[in-house]
């Protein structure tokens, strides 16, 4: 049996259609199609994170919040962690009747979101 030759990542317009069509079952709530677009394409397109944080979302709106959180772990390795991805996690940790954990995702949410304080005499 002959191996598989390896494949490229999907090209970037199959993944923009795609991507698309999750993220309008996403606006027309039906997270459960969403989710596996979005799985599909984690698979189809890995060096694209975008569809990872996507997936998250449409995770925590089917309810399927063990799921949502390992997808932001998953965001968490490849380094892009943000406010938004903070802000996810909060809800998503709340959800799960974590709130301490919660609460200090919200906290560095905030911290994420606020401007930076500029020096003493410095002009903004």
């Amino acid at each position: 049996m002959q191996a598989d030759a390896f494949q490229p990542p999907m090209p970037a317009r199959q993944s923009q259609v795609l991507a698309l069509l999750g993220h309008f079952y996403l606006k027309q709530g039906f997270a459960q199609r969403a989710m596996t677009v979005f799985s599909a394409l984690e698979i189809l397109d890995p060096d694209n994170p975008v569809h990872l944080r996507a997936n998250a979302v449409a995770c925590r709106r089917a309810g399927r919040l063990e799921q949502a959180l390992v997808c932001l772990d998953k965001l968490a390795l490849r380094g892009r962690i943000n406010a938004p991805y903070h802000l996810l996690r909060a809800q998503v940790l709340q959800g799960l009747a974590r709130s301490h954990e919660a609460e200090q995702a919200m906290r560095a949410y905030l911290q994420a979101r606020s401007p930076r304080s500029t020096p003493e005499g410095a002009v903004p």
